[in-house]
């Protein structure tokens, strides 16, 4: 324990850029909110090292978690306290809100919106599951939150409201992996998304206005990654295959095997190996977008990740193949056909003599009407 103390990387707060919120159980808290109502509540308070964070002369605010006297109030309801410097739990104003959500400043400017969630039957999975009440602060910032200096940056984190499997409220918990929880050793987080950033990586060590940090062994091959992501010093597991010493994965031979021998995109293959830092990876080709797949392969020994694009669509780690052009044998493909006139039958052909001379027989009456129709004149 004392070693990982000695490797744990500076945090360090600057004026108007890092701020650490305190969470802290505020037992019967005594709240005056209007003129008329007031009351005794247990809460979870939220207490930022500068002033004004939270609007001015509010450097923090009450989230209700249950009744003790007075004018009752939903679970959640959130106060912005003016602070009597005389007691803990004893406020001279506060002004509730009117929704969940609390503004926060930066050097005097609204810079971000945290929304908080009041939970009344949540359960958290660490090395055991623990259930009760509690409050979720979030963020949009994908970057806002830094845990116990080099756990982890998040957008949101999890404080118990109330006592629950030996734990006191104000207890803080962050999620290292979607549904996997961890207890934070510190009564509190960093908020650093005040902060002009700018980061490196080199030699083992990544540096930043947020964070500076050497990478360090967790275990006897695991080793804690830090790169900057979006100018954040992010850490990512590392399995060492030779072993883990210090801050580096011990050396040994390194090698890289593509499954599917380069960007053949129509298969979904995988790249694993150890790379020449000597950290074994094994990734599987995945789809990043309807249309757009991220192919894994070597280049040397070291691990490559390319984005390409799939004209028909990307599912399940592959590009979707074009579809099979239609074949045609010869003589096959079909043609209009030249109308046959039909053949007629015997009974055809007399049928059409007497339906001839029936014709024949009525232009011989008529021209012997007209001769005789013309005689007649004359007379």
């Amino acid at each position: 324990m004392f070693a990982l103390l000695l490797l744990a990387p500076l945090l360090y707060a600057v004026p108007g850029c890092n701020d650490f919120v305190i969470a802290a159980n505020s037992k019967d808290t005594f709240v005056p909110f209007s003129i008329t109502e007031e009351g005794r509540y247990d809460a979870v308070r939220f207490v930022s090292v500068f002033d004004n964070s939270f609007g001015t002369k509010h450097k923090e605010f009450l989230v209700v978690a249950k009744n003790i006297a007075g004018a009752p109030l939903s679970e959640g309801t959130i106060f912005l306290p003016i602070t009597n410097l005389y007691s803990a739990s004893l406020f001279d104003y506060a002004a509730k809100q009117e929704n969940n959500t609390v503004a926060y400043f930066c050097d005097g400017v609204q810079a971000d919106t945290w929304t908080i969630d009041f939970l009344p039957s949540f359960s958290i999975a660490t090395n055991e599951t623990i259930s009760g009440k509690f409050v979720k602060v979030t963020s949009p910032k994908q970057y806002a939150f830094a845990f116990d200096y080099n756990k982890g940056v998040s957008s949101s984190f999890y404080v118990l409201a109330a006592p629950a499997a030996g734990r006191n409220a104000g207890t803080v918990f962050f999620e290292t992996g979607p549904g996997t929880f961890e207890q934070a050793e510190m009564r509190g987080v960093v908020y650093i998304a005040c902060c002009a950033n700018k980061c490196e990586d080199a030699d083992r060590r990544c540096s930043s206005k947020v964070v500076t940090t050497e990478d360090f062994c967790t275990g006897a091959t695991t080793l804690m990654d830090y790169g900057c992501i979006d100018d954040v010093c992010l850490p990512k597991k590392t399995e060492c295959a030779f072993g883990c010493e210090i801050n580096g994965c011990l050396p040994g031979q390194p090698y890289c095997n593509d499954s599917d021998k380069g960007a053949f995109i129509f298969v979904k293959g995988y790249a694993e190996g150890v790379d020449d830092t000597y950290k074994r990876f094994n990734e599987t080709d995945v789809c990043v977008g309807d249309y757009k797949l991220r192919e894994y392969d070597c280049v040397g020994h070291n691990l490559s990740a390319n984005d390409l694009d799939c004209f028909y669509g990307c599912y399940d780690g592959a590009c979707r193949r074009p579809p099979e052009p239609t074949a045609f044998a010869p003589g096959s493909v079909e043609s209009t056909p030249t109308p046959v006139p039909e053949k007629r039958t015997a009974e055809d052909d007399a049928g059409l003599q007497i339906a001839g001379a029936i014709a024949l027989l009525a232009i011989v009456l008529a021209l012997g009407y007209a001769d005789f129709a013309g005689k007649k004149n004359k007379k």
